[in-house]
């Protein structure tokens, strides 16, 4: 037991070395069956192999803060057999678990059950989970992290319970085989951001994260970067729609932010998007005023980006983003008038335009009955705010006479 003495000759036990059960039996009482009544206490297990037997360890009753250490998860480990159990059980306080392998292989059971009040974090570090192990049900905390992580042939993950959780973080840690999502919401569940960097193998039919779309808060929250997924499953489970989903290929949509991910089946963020002209339509125009070009555009390749109409491209989250813009227009109209193509910016915030760039060209006459004008409007940087436009306007400096943007002609944003 290590202790600390206060000045005023108080002496606080901060850990409890055990190396095995009777060591608690003989300083603990027993709550709920065979459930250890745990203390406020750092464990500190000694034994390389330390089984619980029939009993587990939990604050149910207590309500003190505890958290258990060993030596090494290569080097110590804690495990059960019995059916039907969490074998770490913390209710309403934090918890940190670090160095140690932890088992928990009957039927039903689970390693770690938390059930929190919205301002408990659980920790682990340097931590894994051997056998066929549920890793176990976290509810209600504020945040979750876990670095220097492992994990082979598992049963599953952590399953996330409870609404509004800040985030959890999983850094520097690889998963081979899990029978189920390393992370997965339940019912009801929300959380602002979700971030990994992992390198897991993924079973066929099953998905290494598996979220909905309502759950995750934040824009660009689901942040998935330099990480490595292989195997025969998937890396993210699909959004579904119905709820608000902007689409349900995970990775596209506004709450999502990968990028840097290898391997096989990883998925990353590409913001950007593309129209192209697919039906041809007039624009008239009336001398030096400033018109929207017409003409029906189709979208590709959309993510964080969104159509407002034909000719728009809206930025589509809460996140601002810089663009590069680039395109090839080709106008035709009346031989030898001069015209000015124009990249605007609807400025949602203001509800104002802005001119970036004007091109001027003359329609030129060519062989046979079409004269026209070819544009590539360019512009290299431009800044996005959630619903601001960018669109294609046209001018006629030299009289009245009308435009139709030809069939092919396109816009394309991509981020920078």
């Amino acid at each position: 037991m290590s202790d600390i003495i206060l000045p005023n000759g108080y002496v606080f036990k901060t850990k409890q070395h055990i190396s095995k059960v009777e060591d608690l039996l003989s300083t603990h009482t027993l709550t709920d069956g065979y459930k250890i009544d745990a203390k406020n206490l750092m464990y500190v297990i000694d034994n390389n192999s330390f089984d619980w037997g029939i009993y587990t360890l939990s604050n149910i009753t207590s309500g003190v803060r505890f958290g258990i250490e060993g030596a090494a998860k290569g080097i110590t480990s804690m495990s059960s057999s019995e059916d039907g159990i969490s074998l770490i059980e913390c209710i309403g306080t934090d918890l940190l678990i670090s160095d140690l392998d932890i088992s928990a292989t009957g039927a039903g059971s689970e390693a770690i059950k938390m059930i929190g009040t919205s301002n408990e974090a659980i920790d682990l570090l340097n931590v894994s989970f051997s056998g066929s192990t549920a890793m176990g049900t976290l509810e209600s905390l504020r945040q979750g992290f876990w670095t220097i992580g492992f994990a082979f042939g598992a049963l599953s993950g952590f399953l996330l319970k409870g609404a509004n959780w800040g985030g959890f973080r999983i850094t520097s840690s690889r998963f081979i085989n899990l029978s189920g999502a390393l992370l997965k919401g339940d019912v009801g569940f929300s959380i602002g951001n979700i971030r990994s960097d992992v390198n897991i193998d993924v079973l066929a039919g099953q998905s290494a994260f598996a979220f909905d779309y309502d759950m995750i808060l934040e824009d660009e929250g689901y942040q998935l970067e330099n990480g490595r997924y292989s195997g025969d499953g998937n890396m993210v489970a699909p959004f579904t729609l119905g709820s608000g989903a902007d689409t349900v290929e995970t990775w596209k949509s506004r709450k999502a932010f990968f990028k840097g991910n290898k391997g096989n089946i990883a998925k990353n963020t590409k913001i950007g998007g593309y129209w192209s002209c697919t039906t041809e339509v007039l624009t008239p125009l009336t001398l030096n005023t400033s018109t929207k070009i017409l003409g029906t555009t189709t979208y590709g390749f959309m993510q964080h980006l969104k159509s407002v109409g034909n000719n728009a491209f809206a930025h589509s989250t809460t996140k601002e983003e810089s663009y590069a813009i680039d395109g090839s227009i080709v106008l035709e109209g009346t031989q030898s008038k001069d015209i000015t193509l124009t990249i605007r910016k609807y400025d949602d915030s203001t509800a104002t335009y802005s001119d970036l760039a004007s091109f001027t060209r003359r329609i030129a006459g060519v062989a046979g009955p079409i004269d026209v004008a070819t544009f590539r409007p360019f512009f290299p940087f431009v800044m996005l705010d959630e619903n601001d436009r960018i669109e294609l306007w046209i001018t006629n400096i030299t009289d009245s006479s009308d435009v139709t943007m030809l069939l092919g002609s396109n816009l394309a944003l991509t981020a920078i």
